[in-house]
């Protein structure tokens, strides 16, 4: 029994042995077949690397592409429709009949026929305010929204209605030229053309008082946005006091003074924003 045990465990030994031995060069075999397309390999593998790096950065640069393209077109869906207001402004502010009943003196009947809710928005459905401003920068006629506005009020508007007020008179000569706004009321801000108040037909010994100032106003409200958005392609527009962290948005006009890029008379709270 025991020559019988050492003869098998010397059968083992060798078949493990023979075993790894032939498993060696199998092994070595291999590396020296593949050792030639290494270099091949490595080339592979950086090119896949590649080619997903470019794909991502290809993506991000797309997207910032993308939003500085819906930045502009928001921007300039914004000025067309100030531009709107203004030219609105203008053609009612530049009419012997106005000057008339607005600035010679005044005449409400004549303010609510031709500057009330049923009169220019029935043209102009973008129009969802109208103000009739004296020299005294108060209200002689006007509403906003279904809301008439009381005569002598003072408009509760923030961002320099006061300039834009000033900007415009200040413009007119022998033809009123518009100026345009954003102003804030309460939490809803507004696009505002002005035009201060001018006979078409010019007379000799005219009034060197303040001329009052025709104002054309667009609420941004939800249904405003959205279509702003629609032509912007841009997703959740709203406006804000300031641009969030990791928001796409676009200063809509600084009060304190002219920013570059905004002609003069473009006037607005200091941080509204649409976003």
């Amino acid at each position: 029994m025991a020559i019988g045990q050492r003869q098998e465990e010397s059968l083992r030994g060798g078949i493990a042995d023979s075993s790894f031995r032939a498993g060696e060069p199998r092994l070595r075999r291999w590396v020296d077949r593949w050792r030639p397309a290494a270099p091949l390999l490595m080339l592979f593998a950086i090119g896949v690397g590649a080619v997903f790096g470019l794909t991502y950065l290809g993506g991000v640069g797309l997207d910032r592409e993308a939003a500085q393209t819906s930045l502009l077109e928001m921007s300039s869906q914004v000025t067309d429709r100030a531009r709107t207001l203004e030219s609105i402004a203008r053609d009612y502010a530049w009419w012997d009949s106005a000057d008339e009943n607005l600035a010679v003196r005044f005449s409400a009947d004549w303010a609510r026929d031709n500057l009330g809710p049923l009169a220019i928005p029935a043209s102009y459905p973008q129009v969802t305010g109208i103000l009739a401003v004296g020299g005294d920068n108060r209200v002689l006629y006007g509403f906003i929204g279904n809301r008439e506005i009381q005569r002598g009020a003072t408009p509760e508007f923030s961002g320099g209605f006061a300039a834009l007020m000033d900007e415009a008179r200040s413009r007119a000569t022998d033809v009123p030229v518009p100026a345009h706004a954003v102003l804030g009321r309460g939490d809803l801000f507004y696009l505002a053309g002005a035009a201060a108040v001018t006979p078409y037909t010019r007379i000799s010994g005219q009034s060197t008082a303040p001329r009052p100032v025709l104002v054309m106003l667009t609420a941004l409200d939800a249904a405003n946005l959205n279509a702003i958005a629609q032509a912007s392609r841009v997703d959740g527009l709203k406006t804000a006091a300031e641009i969030g962290v990791g928001a796409i948005g676009q200063p809509l006009v600084d009060v304190a003074h002219y920013e570059p890029g905004y002609e003069p008379g473009h006037y607005g709270p200091p941080d509204a924003a649409c976003s």
